[in-house]
């Protein structure tokens, strides 16, 4: 299902490209879940990581948060705050600490 995040959400806390692949993107954004666009941004699907974030917040300094395998952009790393390093090797289909 496509998607579009709703303007309520607060702002982006962390958005980086696929480096073998230039049409896919993942942003984790402020409503806490992590959305992926096949479409280089054009829709977003909602994939199912959900955690808590503070895009604002005082550590938005300390570097980015989330990467993308540089062979297969469908393994993605989320480094959390509050849940520590989160992965998934689909694409965001499922995500695992």
């Amino acid at each position: 299902m496509q998607t579009t995040p709703g303007y309520n959400d607060y702002g982006v806390q962390s958005i980086v490209s696929a480096p073998t692949d230039e049409n896919v993107v993942y942003m984790v954004f402020g409503d806490g879940h992590c959305y992926r666009s096949d479409t280089k941004g054009d829709l977003w699907t909602k994939t199912t990581m959900h955690t808590y974030v503070e895009q604002n917040g005082t550590a938005r300094f300390q570097g980015e948060r989330l990467a993308v395998d540089p062979l297969n952009s469908d393994i993605v790393y989320y480094g959390s705050r509050h849940d520590g390093l989160l992965r998934t090797l689909n694409g965001g289909q499922s995500w695992m600490l």
